[in-house]
């Protein structure tokens, strides 16, 4: 499974012509417990980035990108279809920017990824 996600992740890097060592690529998934705090703090945040009837294209992906590079913690508005797509526009997100989905809640979903040169959220 790990080996999947590091896969995706060099990919992605790949397609925006850039190298980074293999170490910094992997990180553990979020315990139970450790979700449960970032839904807490996702609670009062906006959604920074939105995805229209295009649905994920290169320059959302690169939003993306930069939002979770900054902030860590995210929420995106997924306007496309019913539910179903919905589902599979978010699993996407969540393959090509090796982020963790936190929550979904009807069209917004919550998404972290840890920034290891500059932690910006603490975890328990």
């Amino acid at each position: 499974m790990g080996r999947q996600h590091l896969r995706v992740d060099e990919r992605a890097l790949k397609l925006r012509g850039l190298s980074i060592s293999v170490g910094t690529l992997f990180t553990a998934m979020p315990t139970p417990q450790q979700i449960k705090h970032l839904r807490t703090l996702a609670h009062d945040k906006k959604p920074v980035v939105s995805l229209g009837r295009h649905g994920l294209t290169d320059a959302v992906l690169e939003e993306l990108d930069i939002a979770l590079n900054h902030h860590e913690l995210i929420k995106v508005k997924v306007g496309v279809g019913n539910r179903e797509l919905r589902d599979q526009v978010v699993a996407q997100m969540c393959e090509r920017s090796g982020a963790t989905l936190v929550q979904r809640i009807g069209n917004i979903a919550t998404l972290f990824r840890r920034n290891p040169e500059k932690p910006v959220v603490k975890l328990p």
